[in-house]
């Protein structure tokens, strides 16, 4: 297309395509709606159409963000640390030497920008989003980076100016040192809201000391550093995830708390502010969800019986001190702070 030539639409089977696409498609829709009455006018105009205009646009499934427009690009940078840096500096550079007019005459590169513009252009009207909706675009864009990278055309000279720019050098060295800075942020944020013993945060500032030596040491070789800062997130990632394990699972797992509760009085009842998570039912729970509704609070308390109260902590912002009047705070368990009335003790 960026070519002229649209010869190629000729050749698509939009008649055959859109017949088999129906055919694989079209059963599963109508059992869908079948099942759940409205199920297609919800997933049609709410999800594809209403999400893009409105904030509130009904959201069933999940929750709704209020974001501003061109979020998706912010996201999609995010998503290709530690390479972002370096990518504005090829863009930058490709810009300045004419990349567009070399685009016009390679089919195969258009068609990777193409894919890599697509979803992000598609998405940019959108104030309701996650950062993975940038994920379809990140295939092609690495491709690039790589072509742009390490080229496989021209001549020697060409491939060996092409890794020697101390633009691109700055880049990814700056991307690298902004991963580690953010790591070591989200480390100490994680730190307070879940105990993490003194030996195993010592193991991973190690981790940090370690990649932070590879980026300094492969500083003035571009090519190694291309093969260093690619090695940063997997290396952080696997470690973290190796060395926190417990306290990942203790923040995202309601075990901790199930246990907690079922070890006080066995007359004591457990409730969810808002709804029961997956894990606890998994775990053999068995009270109610106030759904997110303070008012239904003053039962719970003013109960003769022991009655325990888990609120999420992104929740207790909703909650304002009148409300939690009556309850103590029993502890915290990773992702819940867990609330008793007189009765607990």
């Amino acid at each position: 297309m960026l070519a002229g030539d649209l010869r190629w639409l000729r050749g698509v089977p939009w008649v055959s395509g859109g017949v088999l696409a129906a055919g694989v498609g079209l059963p599963w829709f109508l059992v869908a709606e079948r099942s759940y009455p409205g199920f297609l006018w919800y997933f049609f105009v709410n999800e594809n159409f209403l999400r893009f205009v409105v904030s509130e646009y009904g959201d069933r499934y999940g929750h709704g963000h209020s974001l501003p427009y061109g979020t998706i690009w912010g996201f999609a940078l995010l998503a290709l640390m530690p390479w972002s840096l370096a990518l504005l500096v090829l863009l930058w550079r490709g810009l300045r030497t004419g990349g567009l007019a070399r685009l016009r005459r390679d089919p195969e590169r258009s068609f990777l920008w193409a894919w890599s513009l697509a979803p992000l252009i598609f998405f940019t009207p959108s104030r309701n989003l996650v950062v993975t909706y940038a994920l379809p675009a990140l295939p092609a864009i690495a491709v690039l980076l790589a072509g742009a990278l390490l080229p496989r055309e021209g001549s020697r000279e060409e491939a060996e100016r092409a890794t020697t720019s101390p633009g691109l050098a700055a880049g990814l060295l700056a991307g690298g040192a902004l991963v580690l800075l953010v790591v070591a942020v989200g480390l100490a944020v994680f730190a307070r809201r879940v105990p993490v013993p003194g030996s195993t945060l010592a193991l991973l500032g190690g981790l940090l000391l370690a990649s932070a030596a590879l980026l300094a040491a492969c500083a003035r070789d571009t090519r190694r550093l291309i093969v260093a800062t690619a090695l940063c997130i997997p290396w952080l990632d696997a470690g973290g995830r190796a060395l926190l394990a417990d306290q990942i699972g203790a923040l995202t797992s309601s075990r901790e708390l199930m246990a907690a509760s079922s070890q006080r009085d066995r007359g004591c009842e457990l409730a969810f502010f808002r709804d029961v998570p997956y894990s606890a039912s998994f775990y053999g729970f068995q009270g109610v969800s106030l759904e997110g509704n303070s008012a239904r609070l003053p039962p719970l308390v003013n109960a003769p019986a022991c009655r325990l109260l888990a609120v999420r902590r992104r929740d207790l912002r909703h909650l304002d001190e009148e409300a939690l009047t009556g309850l103590h705070r029993v502890r915290g368990f990773g992702g819940y702070v867990l609330f008793g009335n007189a009765a607990a003790g």
